[in-house]
């Protein structure tokens, strides 16, 4: 039984949301105040933690820095509850750790949705790390399994078919090797370079996730403000991997992970985001990861745009040459399009893995 901590200084809102959790199973504690939250929660061992931002007594998000202090307590995922509809408080949550972020009044049916996947998210991450922490020689048996977990994750809430990550696996390994037959390239795209990129780049929208559903299904044109919290997704599937690195130390394929999660929407000419990389300041495996993952966008369908041809989507690749994708491996893109085009047809026909 899941371990829920409810802290609201409104005690209709907590009766209500302890009914729904407890109707489904949950275990729950309330505290309606900051000072009564830190006394009860040493004694819980919470699973989750539901946290109102505008608390009387001591801001919600100090209060959540206080809760990361208690040992034991500092990787219990944290959502923030708000009446607020101010982008900067949801953006503050997520980079202060925050898993998700819920507005107020609730809808009995997302908070129900937004804590089940909360708690899958924690339960696959666990077994990740529990592996992790296996001997080292049974870790490299399972890590293959272990970092392709990982990025089947990002498709609790995406592509359900998987067949993004395979072309997107396919073509990454692809466009290495060809890469490796540029002089200025192959001291960095070794063999293992290309093994790791193939096993890591599912991890490249993990962070996903925590996006809420409003924003990361919404079928026309996100706002400004929907825009920013996107881009979130970015530091927040970074910071999920960073934690797995943190309690299992050091891990070069998480690391390659790590870098093209969170720099895979950086562009060459340093207008990407989150912290305005360019050139080659970016790092390789992400740049090959741009490149890919915007083909497949392009030829894929969405409920606002049509699927391109793969002259399109090539034509796109090329108009985004020295701007968004690094040239070179745009230019090793083009060498091998017909191979890219027959590869995608491939996966489209057939299951199979990479």
């Amino acid at each position: 039984m899941n371990n829920i901590f409810l802290v609201d200084n409104n005690t209709t809102n907590l009766n209500l949301l302890t009914s729904i959790f407890k109707k489904d199973g949950y275990n729950v504690m309330t505290a309606a105040s900051g000072e009564e939250a830190l006394t009860k929660i040493k004694t819980f061992a919470p699973d989750i933690i539901m946290l109102e931002i505008g608390l009387t007594d001591i801001n919600g998000f100090m209060l959540y820095a206080k809760i990361k202090e208690i040992p034991n307590l500092d990787k219990v995922p944290t959502i923030f509850t708000s009446t607020s509809t101010s982008t900067s408080d949801k953006i503050k949550g997520y980079n202060m750790g925050a898993v998700d972020y819920i507005q107020k009044p609730y809808n009995a049916e997302e908070i129900k949705l937004k804590i089940k996947a909360n708690l899958k998210i924690q339960e696959e991450k666990g077994k990740i790390e529990e592996q992790i922490t296996l001997k080292n020689d049974e870790i490299k048996k399972q890590e293959q399994t272990l970092v392709y977990a990982i990025g089947r994750i990002s498709q609790i809430r995406d592509d359900n078919s998987g067949k993004h990550i395979e072309r997107i696996q396919l073509f990454s390994k692809m466009l290495a090797e060809e890469l490796q037959k540029n002089p200025s390239y192959q001291p960095q795209i070794t063999p293992h370079f290309i093994k790791m990129l193939n096993a890591t780049v599912p991890f490249h929208d993990i962070g996903k996730v925590a996006i809420p559903d409003s924003i990361l299904l919404k079928t026309d044109k996100l706002s400004p403000d929907e825009q920013e919290i996107m881009k979130q997704h970015v530091v927040i599937g970074a910071n999920l991997i960073e934690n797995i690195i943190k309690s299992s130390g050091h891990n070069e394929l998480l690391e390659m992970g790590r870098a093209i999660v969170k720099h895979h929407h950086e562009k060459w000419d340093g207008t990407g985001y989150p912290d305005r990389l360019s050139s080659s300041h970016i790092p390789l495996a992400a740049r090959i990861t741009s490149v890919t993952t915007m083909y497949d966008f392009l030829r894929s369908a969405k409920a606002y745009k049509p699927a391109y041809t793969h002259q399109q989507a090539c034509n796109g690749l090329l108009e985004e040459k020295g701007k968004a994708l690094d040239p070179h491996i745009v230019d090793a893109f083009m060498n091998i399009q017909h191979k890219i085009e027959e590869a995608y047809l491939k996966v489209e026909t057939q299951n199979i893995s990479y």
